[in-house]
């Protein structure tokens, strides 16, 4: 069954990290033939980037661009990914196992009120509504049944 999946991409410094191309992989394993992944971009000037991003397979990318958003925050962060979990509706989500990604991921498991996982290799993937993934984390939407 194909899904959307959202992979957050990381630039820091004013370069792409190589862990974006890791989360678009994983990604097109989730979303399977006919799914489709949605790479997303968060900072200032990292559109530049799409590019990069489409040739590694994300088949859209998504820029937020402004100033306020050059420095990880916590904050700011969450509530762009929260603006564009509700206007995608994405089927899962992906997020790089980076020191930004392991502080994100269980906040905005906590306020889409979703269980955190640890341990990947052993949960079912294909089965699951949300899924935050720093390579060996994930959150499934708790109404849905593992």
């Amino acid at each position: 069954m194909s899904k959307k999946v959202l992979v957050l991409a990381e630039a820091r410094d004013g370069e792409l990290r190589n862990v974006s191309f890791e989360v678009i992989a994983a990604g097109k394993k989730i979303a399977g033939d006919g799914g489709e992944v949605y790479a997303l971009l968060v900072g200032d000037g990292v559109g530049s980037f799409s590019d990069a991003l489409i040739k590694q397979g994300a088949d859209q990318v998504l820029v937020a661009e402004h100033a306020d958003l050059k420095t990880y925050t916590t904050d700011a962060y969450k509530q762009v990914l929260l603006q564009v979990i509700e206007e995608q509706s994405p089927d899962a989500l992906l997020i790089p196992h980076t020191s930004s990604g392991k502080d994100l991921a269980p906040r905005l498991a906590a306020k889409l009120s979703s269980v955190l996982y640890q341990i990947l290799s052993t949960l079912n993937l294909l089965e699951m509504k949300w899924c935050l993934l720093a390579r060996s984390t994930r959150v499934k939407h708790s109404r849905r049944k593992v």
